[in-house]
């Protein structure tokens, strides 16, 4: 049966759903201070200097949003050195959703580093979520909330959340990727029953995440089916497809992946009727682009997500 309140599309047994809801109670509760910071966004009188006073309290949150502000994810003249003008550039509703992914980043430490190398993930999801957001450059999606480029940031949460707090079944997983040459998915279905992006979902909803952006990490293998907010999922689906050949796969152990685009005719009639560019001497050289991009600015880049 479907999960309670779940977007259509991917069934859960009951027993399932309430081993996901078991595990989300292990993971501790977002911090106060982001928190005070996300109640303010609820007022109608809600401004910029107000958000941004409240963000000041916070060193983490006002570090997170000026590397983001000075990164290649927003391309602004200049250094943005004082959080209102980065609240002003990016815009409220931008922020909220940074918050939320920020402070939801922040409670996953990497305590199995001999297991896993925790880096390629976050590599794998600034990647995603670069990408993401240039893709919607490409194809003029409207996307005044940052929902391409969060959903892309945390699409995996869910591998986190196995990660870090079923960590035998992470190294089963692992183990079972390189054996059969399978997919991350493929395999936690065997070990689990379930999968990442289920568990991503239900966390999110728990946090009372934007529906907007719940949508990407639900659909993220089936965009198809997303009924609410198709062109967000298809664009994160087809963003962490293109990160592999790049080189920002989430393991590096995993198959190669099968390109969607040039392998399925149905994936790429769906790219298509999304205004996606399907083609190679298109895909190319927009991703030579992104990728000399991203190494031109890397440390930015990636110290979003260091710890």
């Amino acid at each position: 049966m479907e999960p309670h309140n779940s977007p259509p599309g991917i069934l859960m047994s009951n027993d399932h759903r309430k081993k996901i809801l078991d595990l989300i109670d292990l993971v501790p509760t977002l911090p106060i201070a982001a928190t005070s910071v996300l109640k303010r966004f609820k007022d109608e009188d809600v401004s910029v200097d107000a958000i941004a006073h409240m963000v000041q309290k916070d060193p983490s949150l006002t570090v997170s949003i000026l590397k983001l502000a000075n990164s290649a994810f927003y391309g602004f003249l200049g250094r943005v050195s004082d959080v209102r003008q980065a609240i002003a550039l990016i815009g409220l509703n931008q922020t909220r959703n940074i918050v939320l992914a920020v402070s939801l980043i922040k409670l996953f430490d990497g305590r199995h580093a001999d297991v896993f190398k925790i880096q390629g993930l976050w590599r794998h999801s600034i990647a995603c979520a670069f990408l993401a957001k240039k893709l919607g450059e490409e194809t003029s999606i409207q996307d005044p909330d940052g929902a391409l480029m969060i959903g892309g940031l945390i699409h995996d949460i869910g591998k986190l959340m196995i990660y870090q707090y079923l960590n035998q079944d992470f190294r089963e997983i692992l183990s079972i990727i390189r054996q059969q040459k399978i997919g991350f998915s493929e395999a936690e279905k065997i070990v689990l029953g379930y999968t990442h992006y289920q568990i991503g979902a239900e966390l999110l909803r728990r946090w009372s995440f934007p529906k907007k952006l719940i949508a990407p990490v639900f659909y993220h293998h089936s965009p198809w089916s997303d009924t609410n907010h198709p062109h967000i999922s298809a664009t994160v689906y087809y963003a962490n497809q293109l990160t592999k050949p790049i080189g920002f796969p989430f393991y590096e152990k995993e198959p190669e992946p099968e390109l969607s685009w040039r392998s399925k005719p149905e994936s790429r009639l769906f790219l298509q009727k999304n205004g996606f560019m399907t083609a190679d001497h298109d895909v190319l050289p927009f991703l030579k682009a992104a990728h000399a991009q991203m190494m031109s600015e890397s440390s930015d880049l990636f110290s979003l997500v260091s710890r």
